[in-house]
């Protein structure tokens, strides 16, 4: 039986794999979010011996121009989530 985790912290990976071996963690990892670099994720599944399954979600030329001005990681998340409401039929009159 193989067993993985998805967002989990560096703490929570090592308590799972003490009672049940974990086989790999996904994980968030893109250009706009490298947090498991600085969080110990990356270290703990390299010391583990633990697969790391990189997610990112498609980053918009928008949302690098936006982490470029010094936008806050909440407020971005807040930006990104009202460009995704922007698109094809669904763009409500001034969205954008």
């Amino acid at each position: 039986m193989h067993f993985g985790l998805s967002e989990a912290s560096a703490k929570t990976i090592r308590r799972a794999h003490a009672v049940q071996p974990v086989t790999a963690v996904q994980t968030e990892y893109s250009l706009m979010d490298r947090d498991v670099e600085h969080d110990g994720v990356l270290k703990t599944c390299e010391e583990l011996g633990i697969g790391f399954v990189p997610w990112g979600p498609v980053v918009s030329k928008n949302s690098i121009c936006l982490k470029t001005l010094g936008m806050t990681d909440q407020s971005l998340r807040a930006e990104d989530a009202k460009l995704r409401r922007c698109q094809g039929r669904s763009i409500p009159f001034g969205c954008c």
